[in-house]
């Protein structure tokens, strides 16, 4: 797929580039985590600065309304760079809060959202067995006579929760189900890192009274399109590493020698970084095609949103493991090396592979998804 920025587009993409290139290098970045700092307030707020923190909120206030295609733009030189900050997660976070609070919830919080004070992420439903764990109690919740809700339960595994000012939770209240807006001094957070050294946390709610007026108005659709922007988003940032690690290998491989000449010049090498770059652009097609269905404004329809979304991260992931497990293997034990960018692209592609689900997953769902509309056409 031939997809062409505009001009807006464009200039983001260097502005943001830029940032990265001169204040978020690999180097700067491994001695950060050295000393354990994954949230680095200075980068944050200038990503707010540069207005990448306004991009989902509602431009009546304050903010930018910007599409998903936008959001993409971003995310290539963010996973390039490596972004331990929660730049993805409260992005998702601000783009629901922003489709589905009301509008004086909007008014109140939507600045802080924009100047990087205020942090909202959403605690999703994992797609790993949870429940099976025994801390695992589904978030249910209670009107009390004031009316007032009061939560109790917990979430695991809340990408971004670790840093994060605002969380949005779902809870069970009788058959139905509904969105909150919770501050994080309310709630018991445990906090840890994956081994892409992104930060994720648990968190616990212990009769927290919500407000009325913290209550969003989040329906099925709204749900699809979250799953799906998250799914969009996570490929975008694939999609610029597998880019850079391409030519990193292919760098590689051109300058070291055996046998008197490039490893670059044997011919199994060269098929081997030719299907890389075939993954690559297989990859980009299927997100591409993901985030401009999101795009439109005029798709209505849900389950053939539903079944692209799931097919996507399906194929990302065979094509982001592929491409990481050649790229580790060409560079040979250089690749593992902790001191060298290629292990930790690596890592934050697996984490992506497992983050949303995997490809059993996606499978599993395209298939009821199929056998749903067959009996459905039948």
């Amino acid at each position: 797929m031939d997809y062409q920025l505009t001009d807006e587009q464009k200039m983001m993409l260097r502005s943001v580039e830029k940032l990265l290139e001169t204040d978020y290098d690999f180097q700067t970045r491994y001695h950060r985590l050295q000393n354990n700092i994954r949230f680095h307030m200075p980068i944050w707020q200038q990503f707010a600065d540069l207005g990448l923190l306004a991009l989902p909120l509602n431009s009546q206030y304050g903010g930018f309304s910007a599409s998903i295609q936008d959001l993409a733009t971003v995310m290539a030189p963010m996973g390039q760079a490596l972004v331990t900050e929660p730049f993805l997660y409260s992005t998702v976070g601000a783009w629901l809060f922003a489709q589905s609070a009301s509008n004086k919830l909007q008014s109140e919080l939507t600045p802080k959202i924009a100047q990087g004070s205020c942090r909202i992420v959403v605690a999703l439903d994992p797609v790993c067995p949870s429940m099976l764990m025994s801390s695992h109690q589904p978030i249910t919740g209670r009107k009390t006579v004031s009316g007032d809700w009061v939560l109790n339960g917990s979430s695991h595994m809340v990408y971004g929760g670790d840093t994060a000012s605002h969380l949005i939770v779902q809870a069970k209240t009788g058959r139905k189900l509904r969105w909150f807006v919770i501050p994080v001094k309310h709630v018991k957070r445990k906090v840890f890192s994956l081994i892409d050294d992104t930060g994720v946390a648990t968190i616990t709610l212990d009769d927290v009274h919500c407000n009325q007026q913290f209550t969003l108005a989040v329906d099925q659709k709204m749900i699809v399109r979250l799953n799906a922007m998250m799914i969009g988003l996570l490929s975008a940032e694939a999609v610029g590493i597998m880019h850079l690690l391409n030519q990193k290998t292919k760098a590689y491989l051109q300058q070291r020698e055996q046998f008197g000449q490039p490893l670059s010049q044997f011919q199994l090498l060269k098929h081997r970084l030719v299907e890389m770059y075939v993954q690559e652009e297989l990859a980009r097609s299927m997100s591409l095609t993901l985030t401009q269905r999101l795009s439109d404004s005029n798709a209505q329809c849900m389950s053939s949103l539903e079944m692209l979304m799931h097919m996507t991260k399906m194929k990302v992931n065979d094509y982001v493991q592929y491409l990481g497990e050649q790229s580790v293997q060409l560079h040979g034990g250089m690749g593992v090396s902790d001191e060298m960018d290629i292990a930790h692209f690596f890592r934050r592609l697996t984490c992506i592979r497992h983050q949303m689900g995997d490809q059993t997953y996606h499978l599993a769902k395209l298939s009821v998804l199929i056998k749903q509309q067959g009996a459905d056409s039948f």
